[in-house]
């Protein structure tokens, strides 16, 4: 089974949610409230879960009968053993960074509260998955090789950090080719989804304990903290992968949906597992059948050939619609087999269903659909 590795930031009253697979595909990223944060998570199978504040500091501080404010509303939090060896090294904080008020303690806290609840701890207790720490986007950035440089406009200071990332293998595609105004939230929370997938694999350093919380770093590269009491995981650098390395070597192939799932050995040592989606893409339909090359991704959404091998979906739900909302469709889709890389009905209700709306439709070009949840065979 997949592995997945997340990462969390305020995001003006919201959360940024990125999640990467054991590949480094992007397979969510997106503004989310707490509710569908939630739901996200139940569904995806996270192992490590990264949030780029002191939670556990922050709950303390919260359960004191009073918290002290100066004039602006501004909280003033003492710094942990982990803060102050990272201070004494000049390195990045969040504390640098994030103006604390009780508002964003209490978004942080109800947020980890939740996670909790998932089962998200800094404690293992015998268990290598569902596991929470700290990282902070800045200090990683600046261990990953990031010099910011005089007169650099902020664009091109996040564009260098998008580049250190897809060199470091990340799957990027066409989610940043768009102006965006979650353009930094957006780029910071992958960051941490990045460490999540190195402190899974052991690539990282880690300061702090399970009573105050652990900040997890990539293991230096170009910045010396090794008298940081830093004690590494593992020695060796992780391997960074040239994403145009990759690209060329990427086959851009449609193979026929393979048959192998109906073998009883497959079906043995196979489950059922539904997970949630929420990919949205432009369509342009021809003759009833959805094409997944015809699949146009929006927002930060990309071809969904990319998230899911076809000939492991059993189900997919979407919902097509018009893209003036005035006119849309639920239903449910299965592979074809008699096609590569596309769709149909289910059975013969959502059929009718779909029929009914592609002849409804003058001007087929520009629906929109939108995959809910998928039924995946793992």
């Amino acid at each position: 089974m997949a592995k997945y590795f997340s990462g969390i930031t305020l995001n003006r009253g919201k959360y940024t949610v990125s999640i990467l697979d054991d590949n480094l595909n992007i397979i969510f990223l997106d503004r989310l409230d707490l509710n569908n944060l939630v739901d996200l998570f139940k569904r995806k199978n996270v192992s490590v879960v990264s949030m780029d504040y002191p939670t556990l500091l922050y709950k303390k501080l919260l359960g004191q009968n009073e918290i002290l404010t100066n004039n602006e509303g501004l909280i003033s939090i003492n710094k942990r053993d982990a803060d102050n060896s990272l201070s004494a090294k000049n390195m990045f904080l969040y504390g640098d960074r994030f103006k604390v008020n009780k508002d964003t303690i209490n978004l942080v806290v109800n947020l980890s509260d939740h996670i909790d609840k998932l089962g998200f701890s800094y404690r293992r207790n015998g268990r290598f998955d569902k596991l929470l720490i700290e990282s902070y986007p800045e200090l990683c950035f600046s261990i990953l090789g990031y010099n910011k440089k005089a007169n650099t406009s902020e664009n091109d200071s996040l564009m260098k950090k998008l580049e250190l990332l897809t060199n470091r293998g990340i799957r990027v595609r066409d989610y940043f080719k768009k102006e965006q105004s979650n353009l930094e939230y957006n780029i910071n929370s992958l960051c941490q989804a990045y460490v999540s997938y190195l402190y899974f694999k052991g690539d990282t350093t880690s300061l702090g304990n399970i009573n105050e919380g652990i900040i997890a770093m990539p293991i230096p590269t170009r910045i010396p903290i090794k008298n940081a009491r830093i004690k590494p995981h593992m020695v060796k650098e992780p391997k960074a992968t040239n994403i145009k390395e990759w690209e060329s070597k990427k086959q851009l192939t449609e193979n026929k949906i393979s048959s192998d799932m109906d073998t009883p050995k497959f079906k043995n040592n196979s489950k059922t597992i539904s997970e949630y989606c929420g990919a949205q893409y432009l369509y342009t339909n021809v003759d009833g059948i959805i094409r997944t090359k015809d699949l146009r991704p929006i927002k930060t959404y990309r071809p969904f050939t990319e998230i899911y091998e076809l000939k492991r979906i059993k189900l997919a739900q979407v919902v097509v619609g018009t893209t003036d909302g005035s006119k849309r469709v639920k239903a449910k889709l299965i592979p074809c087999l008699d096609h590569s890389n596309s769709f149909k009905a289910a059975n013969a209700e959502d059929k009718q269903k779909l029929d009914k709306f592609w002849s409804n439709q003058e001007n087929k070009r520009g629906c929109l659909i939108k995959f809910n949840m998928v039924e995946v065979v793992k």
